[in-house]
């Protein structure tokens, strides 16, 4: 079986010219359950998770959001209201 099984994978990309610094505190970021991992290239931080839940992979990449959004965007990290409906 494909993904290990897992019914739930997803990504989240950021493009920015300097995501070095960024790089110690995503990793240290962890999805409650499943797996995530997070990679540099050139210009694009990747990360990615693969588990059993879809909120648990919106719960990671919003706190990877969070510590992205700053610094990519430029802007403070305020959760768009339609994530709460």
């Amino acid at each position: 079986m494909g993904l290990a099984g897992a019914p739930v994978c997803a990504t989240l990309l950021a493009v920015a010219p300097d995501l070095d610094a960024l790089l110690p505190p995503c990793r240290g970021a962890r999805p409650e359950s499943g797996a995530g991992a997070v990679t540099l290239l050139p210009g694009v931080l990747v990360a990615r998770y693969l588990g059993s839940s879809s909120e648990s992979a919106k719960r990671y990449f919003t706190q990877l959001w969070r510590l992205l959004r700053p610094v990519v965007g430029g802007i403070e990290a305020r959760e768009p209201r339609i994530w709460s409906t």
